[in-house]
Order: C-alpha cells, then sequence, then structure tokens
C-alpha cells in the first residue's frame, strides 16, 4: 500500500511530466513562430522568429526611397525593436498559460529551457523541497 509521501512523490512526478510535455510543446511552437509588425508608416514590415532574430523586411511602395538614410534606418530599428516586443509579450502569454502560478519572466534572461527549469525549481511558488528538486533535475536530464 502506498504511502501518503508516495502519493505525493507520485503526484508531483505527474505534474512535473505534464509541465515537461507542455514546455516541450512551448518551444517547438516558439522556435516556429514569427510575428510581423508594420511600420506606423505603412512603409516598411519586418518579420521576427520569437526568439527576435529578423527573417525578412519588405518594403511597401516606393517612398521609403525619399527618406534620408538616417530616418529609414531609424525607422527599420523602432520596427523591428516592436516586433521583438512583439513576439516576446505572445511567448509570455504561452508560458502564462501553462504556468499560471509562476513568477518566470522570459524578459529577465531567460536561457532556455533548461535555465527556466532551474528558475521554476527555485522560485518556491509550487512548495519543493531538495529532495524533490533533485529528483525532478535528474529526471530533467534523462537520469533515473
Amino acid at each position: 500500500m502506498p504511502t501518503p509521501e508516495d502519493e505525493a512523490v507520485e503526484a508531483a512526478m505527474a505534474r512535473l511530466a505534464q509541465t515537461r510535455r507542455s514546455l516541450d510543446r512551448l518551444q517547438k511552437e516558439t522556435l516556429e513562430a514569427e510575428t510581423t509588425v508594420r511600420s506606423p508608416c505603412r512603409r516598411l514590415g519586418v518579420t521576427v522568429g520569437a526568439k527576435g532574430d529578423l527573417r525578412a523586411v519588405r518594403f511597401y511602395g516606393e517612398t521609403y526611397r525619399s527618406l534620408p538614410p538616417a530616418e529609414l534606418g531609424t525607422l527599420v530599428v523602432q520596427t523591428v525593436g516592436r516586433a521583438r516586443q512583439q513576439a516576446l509579450e505572445q511567448a509570455q502569454k504561452a508560458l502564462d498559460e501553462i504556468l499560471p502560478q509562476s513568477s518566470l519572466r522570459l524578459d529577465g534572461g531567460a536561457g532556455g529551457l533548461d535555465e527556466m527549469l532551474e528558475r521554476f525549481l527555485g522560485s518556491g511558488d509550487y512548495g519543493l523541497g531538495d529532495a524533490d528538486r533533485a529528483m525532478f533535475r535528474r529526471s530533467w536530464a534523462g537520469e533515473s
């Protein structure tokens, strides 16, 4: 007959497995996601990946040719910045849906799922003890 501690560990492992599957799905979707933003003057559109990598620049019409180089450069930089911010907000929203009680913020320098797991385990949001954290880290690394 399982002890209450065994049941608690089993439940925690099930939650971790579900969270891991959700984070894996989020990472896959995030890597494939693109955000396209058009400049306020409608002369320029940029597309960035979820990590903010510039994937496309598109000019609409010919009016951009009349812009001074510095103004055109500023327009590109500002539009890319807006696209990156929107991509970050979309990724954060997806993360918040998976971990609604977490305080994890993607704009806080998260370096991928491994770092996010470390921040999750250290956040205190789930009341995990040292033994549970060690077990989760081993499981995440694929160890027994």
